[in-house]
């Protein structure tokens, strides 16, 4: 099955106008910007919904409007954290728990590029697999499940979801907030 370009270009701009929304919710309600990074990381962090969720996207327009004033880098850091560190442990829970029957199931039998992909991964990168591939757009929860379906030992896991989540999300918020920070007015 071909996907044509006209497909391409209208899911794209179907992409882009959420996107939009999300980041125009945000500036006009800051409040929120904690709440929304939670749930982004979490998205984002679930094996099969993070190729769904743009989070990584929404979540550089969050730093940038970090950057831009009115939203306080750390509450936003620290529900990031929180969101992707929940989502990571759901994907590692559900593959300790099916096991390599996971690969059968759906969802997870539509994706066997994806979950092959992650596999070869974990057999290069043991244990380094849920840190690594929290970097890894299609591959961010995949890490996780695999994880769980090879016998990463749970505090090994944790350790590994924890700080992958804590640099991931700094690197998604922070970078955009200091460089605006930089060049703008105080």
């Amino acid at each position: 099955m071909t996907t044509n370009t006209s497909d391409r270009h209208s899911w794209a701009m179907t992409f882009a106008t959420i996107v939009a929304d999300i980041i125009s919710f945000v500036q006009t309600h800051s409040t929120w910007a904690p709440a929304l990074a939670f749930g982004l990381a979490f998205g984002e962090s679930i094996v099969i919904v993070s190729l769904f969720v743009p989070g990584s996207v929404v979540l550089l327009a969050i730093g940038a409007l970090i950057g831009a004033g009115g939203i306080e880098l750390w509450p936003s850091w620290l529900a990031a954290v929180a969101g992707g560190t929940l989502g990571n442990l759901i994907s590692f829970w559900f593959g300790r728990h099916y096991g390599e029957r996971a690969l059968t199931m759906w969802p997870f039998n539509r994706y066997p590029e994806t979950m092959a992909a992650g596999q070869h991964f974990f057999e290069r990168w043991g244990s380094w697999t849920v840190f690594l591939t929290r970097f890894s757009g299609p591959l961010h929860g995949v890490g996780a499940l695999v994880a769980g379906m090879f016998g990463t030992p749970a505090l090994l896991f944790h350790t590994a979801n924890v700080a992958s989540a804590m640099v991931w999300a700094f690197l998604v918020l922070a970078p955009a907030a200091a460089t605006l920070r930089a060049f703008l007015p105080a």
